[in-house]
């Protein structure tokens, strides 16, 4: 590796903590009252892909905070499973079968749109659940959620309300995942090799404040978290409480590559403007032309890095592989495409907070509303047929006390 590579700070930044504030010392404690007690997270949120045993923890953290559990099911997980598990634990729960909700449940987005009219596609449905999540949050009144994602380990529930009692100031509190860190396949490729490389908040784990974000969605496109945390102007107001984990897993696969790329490219561009004290309006044809160019030198020197490293030679190949799935990836993404998904993203932010205003209205127009009334939110969503609800405080006199189980052959 050549020396003046080892930093690499003209081709890429490798921190965006500027960006956000910590809270532990940089808020003054003159203007932080003494609470007795945080306030309450409302709900956890975990969107899921993995067997329901996987919730263990998130269910104990909500039996802790005495909160609502929220997951949204995919895959190996099964929503009747999951809400089996929280009633054993005895606590209030909500699980969807996300893949069988109906349809137009959420807003066409243009920037989907942008995407595939260039192939680029994202096999995920990460943002789709994380979207539901947020309606759903809206129309059942709740003010503080944490989104969790189900291959996120934190060790102490006091984060979670220590990230509850920073939304007091800020619309995200969010922990960093630095035990096997949430990076891209370039960013893992750099730490591979020595490069200095940090992680930054993203949705595996963070708290929000709803009502303030009302008009910011998950896009369809890896780091989407990165594009929930912008408004019009920059990085909405975003701190870090702590630390979480994250299972490991492999990041070097050119299938990963592939579907990343274009999703980096976006977040790290737009966030390239924002470390220097700019704004997403900034985000030109001529910055992208620069940073395009930027990107392509910087996954190039990887690889050169990666072919003279000291690492074995297997672990040599399958980076590289994988880093020159991203650089061919990387040569198919051109300024106009970069240019036009910001416009759809400003877009389809208007549109998402007219969507859920309208979804509002259609709740508003029922019948007076108590917090956390979950069949009344899946009924207006229409969602009974693919979800399950529990509320174990309830008694045998109310026959809704669990709803929405299903016969095994019912299930995916």
């Amino acid at each position: 590796m050549a020396e003046d590579d080892e930093a690499n700070p003209r081709h890429h930044h490798d921190s965006h903590h500027s960006l956000v504030l910590s809270a532990e010392s940089e808020l003054p404690d003159d203007i932080r009252p003494d609470f007795t007690g945080s306030p309450r997270i409302d709900a956890i949120i975990v969107p899921t892909i993995r067997p329901s045993t996987q919730l263990t923890a998130a269910i104990g953290h909500a039996k802790e905070l005495g909160c609502t559990l929220l997951a949204l099911c995919s895959k190996k997980s099964v929503a009747s499973e999951v809400l089996a598990l929280a009633l054993e634990a005895g606590i209030d729960a909500v699980a969807i079968d996300v893949d069988r909700m109906p349809p137009n449940l959420l807003p066409h987005f243009k920037t989907t749109d942008v995407l595939k009219r260039r192939l680029f596609r994202d096999p995920r449905d990460t943002a789709t659940k994380r979207n539901l999540a947020l309606l759903f949050a809206t129309l059942a009144g709740w003010r503080r959620v944490f989104l969790l994602d189900d291959d996120i380990t934190i060790d102490n529930v006091e984060l979670l309300r220590s990230a509850a009692h920073e939304l007091n100031w800020y619309e995200v509190a969010g922990l960093r995942v630095e035990q096997y860190p949430d990076n891209s396949v370039v960013c893992h490729a750099g730490r591979e090799v020595g490069r200095p490389q940090q992680t930054f908040v993203g949705g595996g784990a963070i708290a929000v404040d709803v009502p303030a974000a009302e008009s910011s969605f998950f896009p369809q496109v890896y780091n989407e978290d990165w594009l929930f945390l912008l408004d019009e102007h920059g990085l909405r107001p975003t701190t870090v409480v702590g630390e979480a984990s994250q299972a490991p897993y492999d990041p070097f696969t050119c299938r990963r590559a592939w579907f990343e790329e274009v999703g980096d490219t976006l977040a790290e561009g737009v966030f390239w403007l924002l470390d220097e004290g700019r704004k997403v309006g900034d985000a030109t044809p001529e910055h992208w032309r620069m940073f395009l160019a930027e990107r392509k030198a910087f996954i190039s020197e990887l690889l050169g890095a990666v072919i003279t490293s000291d690492l074995p030679l297997l672990r040599r190949a399958k980076i590289g592989r994988a880093l020159l799935a991203s650089y061919l990836r990387n040569r198919r993404i051109k300024p106009d495409l970069c240019y036009d998904y910001l416009l759809a993203w400003h877009s389809d932010r208007r549109a998402w907070r007219e969507h859920v205003d309208d979804w509002r209205a259609t709740y508003h127009d029922a019948e007076s509303i108590e917090l956390h009334e979950p069949e009344k939110v899946l009924a207006t969503l229409g969602l009974l047929d693919c979800a399950h609800f529990v509320r174990p405080e309830d008694t045998p006199a109310r026959p809704s006390v669990v709803a929405g189980l299903h016969e095994p052959s019912d299930q995916h």
